[in-house]
């Protein structure tokens, strides 16, 4: 299987995650903190971007979502697609959007969206890394 990994940002561990603009067709790579403990398996929602980029990424506004933790209250989920090129990614995520991103962070990929990954260190304490099977639905 293809993995990716990604050197930590302010020592934490990170994804990148494209997203395509729609103005202009161009796609854009946002660092997300990879929190395995933001969202339980069944949360209806995989990250959490600002609700300016779920609009200039032009989500799909679905439904509202109840948070609680870091983000407290009911926040709108919009459907997006995600790709990450490295191992064959691409498909639809459930966003929920927000006011404000993490600090020094685009914003949140949570557990349900790990769920479909293999993830971890793979021996590198500085990094995070996800392996892929795209032949697994």
């Amino acid at each position: 299987m293809p993995r990716a990994e990604w050197n930590f940002v302010a020592k934490r561990p990170v994804v990148k995650i494209e997203f395509q603009i729609v103005a202009t067709g161009q796609r854009t790579e946002l660092t997300l903190l990879a929190d395995t403990g933001a969202g339980e398996s069944d949360s209806e929602f995989d990250l959490i971007l600002s609700e300016h980029d779920c609009d200039r990424f032009d989500g799909v506004l679905t439904r509202s979502v109840e948070l609680v933790g870091a983000y407290i209250g009911r926040f709108p989920v919009y459907m997006m697609v995600a790709w990450i090129p490295s191992i064959g990614f691409s498909d639809f995520v459930r966003v929920a959007g927000v006011a404000t991103s993490p600090e020094r962070h685009d914003g949140v990929a949570c557990l349900p969206f790990f769920n479909q990954f293999t993830y971890g260190n793979f021996g590198r304490p500085d990094s995070f890394g996800l392996e892929f099977d795209p032949t697994v639905a």
